[in-house]
């Protein structure tokens, strides 16, 4: 450039290989490629066919493998069904509905806050 605008001459311009779009993408393929960009990413693909730019969904039983849609998970079931299982809960203890994963006691003590709260109060 010559320094007095901000185009690049057409020598510079294919230096870098850039490329001008006939038309702006739409926006189907703006979110088609946020979604690769986010899979590829987190490291997730389909297990079968390895699309990254998919909304990928997990198995519903063992959670461990992710899917492109129903047809990719039938045609892998034949060879996980037997590795297939419901993964056990954290820790070792039974789920119990409302579990708080940062509290994951088989019995929490809930009035022990209370508790703690009159102790203060008093010595304080």
């Amino acid at each position: 450039t010559n320094g007095e605008d901000d185009c690049l001459e057409p020598e510079e311009f294919a230096a870098y290989q850039w490329t001008y779009l006939e038309s702006a993408p739409t926006p189907e393929a703006l979110a088609q490629a946020a979604r690769a960009r986010s899979n590829t990413a987190s490291g997730l693909q389909c297990a079968v066919c390895q699309a990254v730019d998919c909304k990928l969904q997990r198995c519903a039983r063992c959670k461990a493998v992710w899917y492109c849609g129903p047809a990719c998970q039938k045609a892998d079931w034949g060879a996980r069904r037997s590795v297939c299982q419901v993964p056990s809960p954290k820790g070792g203890h039974a789920e119990r509905p409302g579990a708080n994963p940062r509290y994951p006691l088989p019995n929490p003590d809930l009035d022990f806050g209370d508790q703690q709260l009159s102790v203060q109060i008093q010595f304080h």
